[in-house]
């Protein structure tokens, strides 16, 4: 804005100084006598027709001055940013990381995850429950960090040489879902010939070689899988005792 206004003003006075020295130039040579005017500009030692004079004047004033404003205005910013920011001289100052510590040594290697035993617990049946053959007893409980250990059920019973075996009762590991087991053993003795004998039940955890033992294990003529004793990775958790009261 201020630009404008210093061209306008620039462009006026120049003109107009030109037009003068114009009119001087026109009284100089259509007259030809020198004029009150220009005897007194002459008077200040010129020695050339002060009308040309006075109009070279007023072009450079009206050319020359909007150039000189334009380049004064254009470096007035940086000039006012310098002169209210001005360089600082003297010594600076670079922070410097303070050094970490070095640390020597090995490290301690971690110690592995704690591996907690399978807990295997049994709620049912009683010892002592009264059953029926045919409908048999359910046997239940809740199991903890089986991992790769399963759970079995066996009956503890008298083969026909009169010698107590494991009668394996299920053909695939017990499912334990959220922390329980369930199983239903049926049935149990040999009709109405055994009532009111006991029956044992054995409640078995196995290994992982183990599961696989009782798993691929094959039935004798009868289709019983018998096993004289736990095969090795093989332990009973618990036993429990019923009456058989009923066919």
């Amino acid at each position: 804005m201020l630009f404008y206004f210093f061209l306008t003003i620039c462009i006026v006075v120049g003109l107009a100084t030109a037009g003068f020295g114009a009119y001087l130039l026109y009284e100089h040579f259509t007259k030809g006598d020198t004029t009150e005017t220009e005897a007194i500009i002459n008077a200040v030692s010129f020695r050339f027709p002060p009308g040309l004079a006075v109009l070279a004047l007023g072009l450079t004033i009206a050319i020359v001055g909007p150039i000189v404003g334009h380049i004064y205005l254009a470096d007035s910013p940086s000039r006012a940013a310098s002169e209210k920011n001005p360089p600082t001289t003297g010594p600076t100052w670079t922070p410097t990381a303070t050094p970490s510590p070095t640390v020597t040594g090995t490290a301690s290697p971690m110690p592995p995850p704690s591996t907690s035993p399978p807990i295997i617990t049994v709620a049912a049946p009683l010892n002592g429950t009264e059953i029926s053959g045919a409908e048999g007893v359910v046997i239940s409980g809740t199991a903890q960090n089986l991992g790769d250990s399963t759970i079995w059920i066996f009956d503890f019973a008298l083969d026909a040489d009169g010698k107590r075996v494991f009668y394996r009762n299920n053909d695939i590991p017990l499912e334990v879902a959220e922390g329980a087991w369930s199983f239903i053993d049926r049935p149990i003795g040999g009709g109405t010939s055994d009532i009111g004998n006991n029956f044992k039940i054995s409640i078995v955890e196995a290994s992982k070689e183990c599961t696989e033992i009782l798993r691929n294990a094959k039935p004798n003529p009868d289709g019983d899988v018998v096993f004289s004793s736990l095969p090795a990775g093989c332990q009973q958790i618990d036993q429990r005792e019923v009456r058989k009261v009923r066919a």
